[in-house]
């Protein structure tokens, strides 16, 4: 059993360490980055309200809670979908204009 373990932390350079084998994993500490509490809104309302959809380009920026929109202001809300419509993997906030 030692040596299986010897051998798996010679292999494995890419573990913490060595010593925290058979130890439970700890969570990693989650900050509050994100926005939850933003209303949601549906494309169309969104749309209908006059509102500027924008697309998050891939580094979750558009979902923090310290994001404005180019209008300067927070977002009206997150997007969500209806079923069958097409979702961007990113996701999606209503800007103001």
């Amino acid at each position: 059993m030692r040596l299986s373990i010897l051998i798996l932390c010679i292999i494995l350079p890419m573990a913490s360490s060595c010593s925290s084998i058979g130890q439970q994993a700890q969570a990693p500490e989650v900050k509050e980055a994100f926005a939850p509490s933003r209303p949601a809104l549906y494309r169309q309302d969104c749309l209908d309200a006059g509102a500027n959809i924008i697309g998050d380009i891939g580094d979750g920026r558009i979902h923090r809670q310290d994001y404005l929109c180019p209008n300067n202001q927070p977002p009206l809300g997150t997007i969500i979908y209806s079923d069958g419509e097409a979702m961007p993997i990113e996701g999606e906030v209503c800007c103001g204009r």
